[in-house]
């Protein structure tokens, strides 16, 4: 990397300051290459910049030219102004790279309309009070270099918390989720300089927005975001910031922003396995499942037990029709991660989907409910998969108890769980508590898609045809581009409307939305690598 006239002119003076100590010590240029273990061109080079060499060599040449620190205190003054320098480029590359935009406060989530709809993050009050809560990186810090990752010991204690803390991601408990939160914010505390750790404690802001377990959904997902764009700052290839871009687009609806953002991951770290999962996510929310399972595939053939390429080749299976290769995919799964009730979920519909599976389908639900009895989604789930087996009255009295054992204040939902309560109520034939549920979504997070596609089967659930199919019509534009879920409706979505001509409608402006996207980010080049996944 080029470096700026301010920081080639400074280490010309270091050099200058090593030639003056060496004459004074009376040392040869290939005296002090020997006692250093360096060549006598590298000295002459340093000697002039040309040449950058580690720390370890500013200590020794001090020690042995007698220079009392002073050779060490100008080299860490001149690596100071280099890490400032490599950080401003790395940081504008960054921004350049994955969001197309000048660096100074335009991540997308600041809102722009070429992003689709983000009001709710551009409040200067509201960004405030999410900031407050953030540990982030100094202004001054630089990316390191990988010369420098292994000269540089990051601090043990902080790269201990990191490890903790990273080891805990994999649950799917609270209050593993918000440990493990604890711990990565005392590692970013300790060594701002850990990208990791600010990436992973970003994931950890998602999941609580993800998962309904905190009370301040926006501030969550704003947090997240933050964080990427801070372990992006520190490292701008960072596999892990990426991946957590990828999963909060969903959220905002920019499935174009994520499609860039997973394929060029995926084409700068062709050696991660983790860079090919955040590209093969980001495909199938974005309505390419078929690609999604490709890329899930190259994965699973380097690492069968890889848990992320294995849910996504399940769900993969289960929008494509594949409904016994998502059975035979996810037992075995399911029997080592037995709290995953978003994976049983898709076992669940893909054994609705077989012949004589109905009562298949229900005993998962109902382990999944055994297994997390506040999912709110499960409750939804074993009522229609009760419907479906035909007895209609214990569907009620499941939807009926689900909506029973919430608060209806709602108090530490998010967003998403509400949207999926208003559809229970509207089940448990609660018009009232329904309503209540869509009118504060509407008025609080109306630009979601996602949302807007939950309370589409609300809506349907009352009875509410035309507001329905206008929900339905308003998540597309808001972004939700889900092509592949919203042809799960068959099964266990309002059956009623599929010969409706408006609801017909939306459904091909949905094909034709997931049409450009697919030409736009899945050209036959752009898999290419994963056409052979043993030359990885």
């Amino acid at each position: 990397m080029a470096v700026s006239d301010e920081v080639h002119n400074a280490r010309l003076a270091l050099g200058i300051k090593l030639a003056a100590a060496r004459d004074a010590a009376k040392y040869t240029q290939k005296q002090l290459a020997r006692l250093t273990n360096y060549g006598r061109s590298s000295i002459a080079n340093v000697e002039t910049a040309r040449q950058n060499v580690p720390r370890a060599f500013w200590v020794a040449a001090d020690e042995i030219l007698g220079a009392n620190g002073e050779l060490i205190a100008a080299y860490d003054q001149v690596e100071t102004l280099a890490e400032a320098d490599r950080r401003r480029s790395a940081k504008a590359a960054a921004h350049e790279r994955l969001l197309g935009l000048p660096a100074a406060r335009s991540m997308p989530w600041y809102g722009t309309p070429e992003f689709g709809p983000a009001t709710r993050l551009t409040d200067p009050a509201y960004n405030a009070s999410a900031g407050s809560e953030l540990i982030a990186p100094s202004p001054d810090l630089a990316p390191l270099s990988s010369r420098d990752r292994l000269l540089l010991a990051i601090d043990d204690r902080a790269r201990e918390l990191y490890i903790r803390g990273h080891g805990m991601l994999h649950g799917n408990q609270r209050h593993e989720i918000e440990t493990a939160q604890a711990l990565l914010d005392r590692a970013v505390g300790r060594d701002p300089r850990l990208s990791l750790a600010i990436a992973d404690r970003g994931y950890t802001r998602w999941r609580q927005y993800f998962a309904g377990w905190t009370d301040r959904p926006e501030v969550a997902l704003a947090g997240a975001l933050r964080d990427v764009e801070a372990a992006l700052a520190v490292d701008p290839d960072s596999v892990a910031a990426y991946a957590t871009f990828v999963r909060a687009c969903w959220d905002m609806g920019w499935h174009h922003r994520a499609l860039q953002a997973g394929r060029t991951i995926y084409l700068n770290r062709p050696d991660s396995l983790d860079a090919t999962i955040t590209y093969s996510r980001a495909l199938m929310n974005a309505g390419m499942a078929e690609l999604s399972n490709t890329l899930a595939d190259a994965v699973l053939a380097e690492d069968s037990t890889h848990p992320s390429a294995t849910k996504l080749k399940i769900w993969c299976a289960l929008l494509l029709g594949r409904h016994q290769d998502a059975i035979d995919v996810g037992r075995p799964y399911l029997q080592v991660n037995r709290g995953d009730a978003n994976t049983r979920w898709a076992l669940a519909l893909a054994a609705a989907h077989l012949p004589a599976g109905i009562d298949d389908a229900v005993r998962i639900a109902e382990e999944a409910l055994r297994a997390d009895p506040t999912d709110v989604t499960i409750w939804l789930l074993l009522g229609y998969l009760q419907m479906l087996r035909g007895h209609h009255d214990a569907a009620q009295k499941t939807w009926q108890q689900g909506a029973d054992s919430f608060d209806k204040d709602h108090v530490g939902a998010n967003h998403r769980t509400i949207a999926w309560m208003a559809n229970l109520y509207a089940a448990a034939r609660d018009e009232t508590a329904a309503r209540k549920c869509i009118d504060y979504l509407l008025a609080r997070d109306g630009t979601n898609g996602y949302i807007r596609y939950r309370l589409f089967h609300a809506l349907a659930e009352l009875g509410d045809v035309l507001a329905a199919v206008d929900m339905l019509d308003s998540a597309v534009t808001c972004g939700f581009m889900s092509l592949e879920l919203l042809r799960q409706e068959g099964t266990l979505g309002p059956r009623h409307l599929h010969g409706y001509p408006p609801y017909r409608r939306v459904v091909a402006r949905l094909e034709d939305v997931v049409a450009s996207a697919r030409n736009s980010h899945a050209s036959l080049s752009t898999m290419t690598r994963v056409k052979e996944p043993a030359s990885r």
